[in-house]
């Protein structure tokens, strides 16, 4: 499922996989956003979420079936960039193992 939300000309599209971590009283609620694109675009993206945090935090209340509605905290999840960056590592391996594995 994708959620869309648009505000102060910002948009914004949660999908599913979107990391949550909730403390046990679920008065704050940790989300790990991940961002494409230059570091430019990962500040320019969590200062629009910061500004719309009061939004998203009304659509939780009015949508989640809570007592209290968790504040948010929005915290960056660089897992893609990571596995990125690994892919890369491995694939100059296996372009530098190429040609030792005719010696074998």
């Amino acid at each position: 499922m994708t959620r869309v939300w648009t505000t102060n000309g910002s948009m914004f599209r949660f999908e599913r996989g979107l990391r949550v971590d909730t403390t046990a009283d679920l008065k704050l609620a940790r989300v790990y956003v991940s961002v494409l694109g230059p570091e430019e675009q990962w500040a320019k993206s969590f200062k629009a979420l910061e500004s719309a945090r009061g939004f998203v935090w009304n659509w939780l209340r009015k949508h989640l079936d809570l007592r209290v509605t968790p504040q948010l905290a929005f915290r960056p999840d660089r897992s893609m960039e990571h596995a990125a960056h690994i892919q890369s590592l491995l694939a100059g391996l296996r372009a530098g193992d190429a040609p030792a594995g005719d010696d074998a």
